[in-house]
C-alpha cells in the first residue's frame, strides 16, 4: 500500500505515509463526499457557459480524480463504492487534528467555488480553483512525509 502511493501520488520521490489505513479510508470518504459538490461548480460554470473556464476545471479534475482512484485501488475499494455517511463534518471528525484541519480547508474552498460558479468572475473563480489545488497538495504533503 505504502509504495502504491508513493509511486503514484509523489512521482517515485521518497516518502512515507504518516496515516493509517483507516484514517485513509476516512479521507477518501471525505474526498468522496466534496466531489459531489465539485461536480455541481462545474455544472453552475457549464450553465453560464463560462468556456474560457473549461480547461482549467477540467486539469483540475482529472488530477483529483486521479489522486480519487489510487486511494481507492490501494484501499482495495469497489469502483461504485460510496461513502456510508453523508455528513461530511462526521467523516472529518474521526481524523486525526492535523489532517482535518486541511479536509476542513478543503471542503471551505470547494463551497466559496460552488458560490463563485454561480455569479463569480471567470478570474475569481480561477483564483479560487488555484488556492484548491494548492490546499489538496497541502494535504497530499501532510498524508505522505517527504
Amino acid at each position: 500500500m505504502k509504495d502504491f502511493l508513493r509511486k503514484f501520488l509523489l512521482r517515485g520521490r521518497e516518502s512515507k505515509i504518516s496515516a493509517d489505513e483507516q484514517s485513509l479510508q476516512y479521507i477518501h470518504d471525505a474526498l468522496l463526499l466534496i466531489r459531489e459538490d465539485l461536480v455541481k461548480a462545474f455544472n453552475f460554470i457549464k450553465d453560464r457557459r463560462l468556456r474560457e473556464l473549461y480547461t482549467q476545471y477540467s486539469y483540475f479534475m482529472y488530477r483529483y480524480d486521479k489522486i480519487l482512484q489510487r486511494m481507492r485501488l490501494t484501499l482495495g475499494r469497489d469502483l461504485y463504492y460510496k461513502p456510508r455517511e453523508s455528513d461530511l463534518e462526521g467523516v472529518i471528525s474521526k481524523i486525526k487534528p492535523d489532517i482535518a484541519i486541511v479536509l476542513r480547508e478543503i471542503a471551505y474552498r470547494v463551497r466559496n467555488l460552488v458560490d463563485l460558479s454561480k455569479s463569480g468572475s471567470p478570474n475569481q473563480i480561477s483564483f479560487s480553483l488555484k488556492e484548491l489545488e494548492r490546499t489538496i497538495d497541502r494535504l497530499l504533503a501532510t498524508i505522505l512525509e517527504t
